[in-house]
């Protein structure tokens, strides 16, 4: 795959500045908080189409950033019953590619996920060791 200008500047803004991280996500709320900072790229569809996990891990190999945050996802919880498949790319397949190819680089990589993995039965706040307990396809997904 080669990176195209328009698409993704790689790690460079128009003025030459270096951005330190990527946000995998442009239009939810969380990629739209992350776009407010200067050091950020939040790469959409366009550039980094998460139903290819291959794809997604080669935008980071290339790019080379200083942090991989994935703020996106497969948020359709009704869709996600009929296109488990698609859900588990999305969320399950892409951001476990975008993890290796971070882990390869030596860089932080930092997935925003749902509480939907969780079951609901906890009474107190969950950790990330916390065991899961997916009701659903999304969930699963995730």
């Amino acid at each position: 795959m080669r990176l195209q200008f328009g698409l993704l500047p790689c790690c460079y803004g128009a003025k030459g500045d270096r951005y330190d991280s990527f946000g995998f996500g442009k239009t939810g709320q969380v990629a739209q908080e992350l776009a407010a900072f200067d050091d950020v790229i939040c790469l959409d569809r366009a550039a980094a189409d998460l139903s290819d996990p291959a794809a997604c891990a080669e935008v980071i190999r290339q790019a080379q950033p200083q942090a991989v945050i994935n703020a996106a996802a497969y948020t359709a919880v009704d869709k996600a019953e009929d296109d488990e498949a698609a859900a588990t790319m999305i969320n399950g397949d892409s951001p476990g590619a975008m993890a290796q190819a971070c882990a390869d680089l030596g860089i932080p990589f930092v997935a925003i996920s749902t509480d939907y993995v969780f079951d609901g039965s906890g009474t107190t706040v969950w950790r990330p060791e916390d065991a899961t307990g997916p009701l659903g396809p999304m969930a699963a997904a995730s």
